[in-house]
């Protein structure tokens, strides 16, 4: 399965694989988390290499490699670190060339067997939370210019390239594991502690403070209670307190008048009708462009609201939602932002739910926020790639056609492709904060 496998991500990489071939390579990489990283690897690999050596007559099908296949790896790894250490100019068919002339010198080799080319994709890259070798597994050591075949092969160190960046493939079972470093220790999740209001309180003014401090700023009196009130009344319901209202809380004598108003106001129905009109403007839009049901999506939002349920909730039922725009209101976030690519809805949920503005990165890393990168742009692009947006005519209990919307999940494998500023094509996996969707998830 192993040859075949690579065979098939040869054939993509050279863009003649047919419709059947590329079936068999996308149920394999469902199918096998180990796959997967396999052909992350090896795509990001052949996108690496450069040619600069030429191909020459006589014995050897590519100057600079040698036919024996224990000198592959380092030859790999030594044009895959030129390639790094400066950009290269070639064009992307030259490219794949090199690609395929290391596959075809490895197959002509003769002590050639199925394990190496097993062996020439993750030459690159060690493969990341092995066990080391015990002393039985280490090669001889020898300074002998005679060393045969199987001692340089043997060798687990044929390469001084930094290993490679892969998305998708940072989750526990593969995480990196410097071999100076002793023995692995178990990891330790720190204990929860929970906080009173008072620290929490606390906590937000002292930050709050910093930031003035650091920006020079001169912090406003304390507004005096009309003021105070009249603010109250309009963020959490929209609107201004009567006479009556504003009267009774100045009038109060309680130190604790300001809580209590507080405390009285999210339990009025009105803040959670402010809070929907507010959100479902944030989400999407107050001109509703793509025409979804903004009705359904504000009541949607008022049960959640009027219940306190979990903000993670809500969020989870806005990005996971399937079914009728309609029926649910929750799809008609996902429904008023996605295309043929889903990067409006990326876009939209890394501003409105992670605080980040990460359209920038979706053409190239960001030349400012150096942790803000295109890798990152387009794993999380991959969680939105497997759904779609589909009109639907349906009947209303008086008889009359009403234009709905579908939201569906089509069950794609969840991986995605982008091309650089290079011109590299490049396949991550669905990833989020080095967390990776395995090949089972749903």
């Amino acid at each position: 399965m192993k040859d075949q496998f690579l065979t098939l991500c040869n054939l993509w990489c050279e863009q003649q694989v047919s419709a059947e071939q590329l079936v068999e390579l996308q149920t394999l990489l469902r199918s096998d988390r180990e796959l997967q990283r396999i052909f992350v690897e090896y795509s990001q690999l052949h996108g690496m290499l450069a040619w600069d050596a030429g191909v020459v007559a006589g014995s050897g099908l590519v100057a600079g490699i040698p036919e024996d296949k224990a000198a592959l790896p380092a030859i790999v790894s030594q044009v895959a670190q030129e390639s790094h250490r400066r950009k290269s100019r070639y064009s992307p068919r030259l490219v794949a060339t090199v690609a395929v002339c290391l596959l075809i010198a490895g197959v002509a080799t003769t002590h050639w067997n199925g394990s190496s080319v097993w062996q020439l994709a993750s030459g690159v890259k060690q493969p990341a939370n092995v066990p080391q070798p015990g002393p039985n597994d280490l090669p001889p050591e020898s300074t002998e210019a005679g060393n045969s075949p199987q001692e340089v092969a043997g060798n687990t160190n044929p390469s001084h390239l930094e290993p490679l960046s892969l998305n998708g493939v940072q989750s526990p079972e593969v995480a990196v594991v410097d071999p100076d470093s002793g023995p692995p220790t178990a990891s330790v999740s720190p204990t929860a502690v929970a906080l009173d209001d008072a620290s929490i309180i606390a906590e937000i003014d002292r930050q709050i403070a910093a930031a003035w401090s650091d920006n020079n700023v001169i912090a406003a009196d304390v507004a005096d209670d009309h003021e105070w009130v009249r603010r109250c009344f309009l963020t959490l319901t929209g609107r201004i307190p009567t006479v009556t209202e504003a009267s009774t809380f100045v009038d109060s004598k309680s130190p604790r008048k300001r809580t209590e108003l507080v405390d009285s106001l999210l339990e009025d129905p009105r803040f959670a009708e402010n809070l929907s009109v507010t959100w479902t403007n944030l989400l999407i839009g107050r001109s509703n462009a793509r025409h979804v049901d903004e009705d359904a999506l504000y009541g949607f939002l008022q049960r959640q609201f009027l219940k306190n349920r979990p903000w993670m909730e809500t969020v989870g039922d806005l990005i996971a939602a399937e079914g009728r725009s309609d029926q649910n209101g929750a799809t008609n976030f996902l429904l008023a932002h996605l295309n043929d690519q889903a990067t409006p809805a990326t876009a939209v949920t890394a501003r409105l739910f992670l605080g980040q503005q990460v359209q920038c990165t979706q053409c190239h890393d960001h030349p400012f926020a150096k942790e803000r990168s295109q890798d990152e742009f387009w794993s999380l692009n991959a969680f939105f790639k497997q759904a779609e947006r589909r009109p639907l005519t349906v009947t209303t209990t008086d008889g009359k056609s009403q234009n709905v919307w579908t939201l569906a999940d089509t069950g794609s494998p969840g991986m995605t492709f982008y091309d650089t500023l290079r011109g590299q094509q490049k396949a991550v996996l669905p990833e989020f904060d080095g967390h990776a969707m395995s090949a089972d998830d749903t």
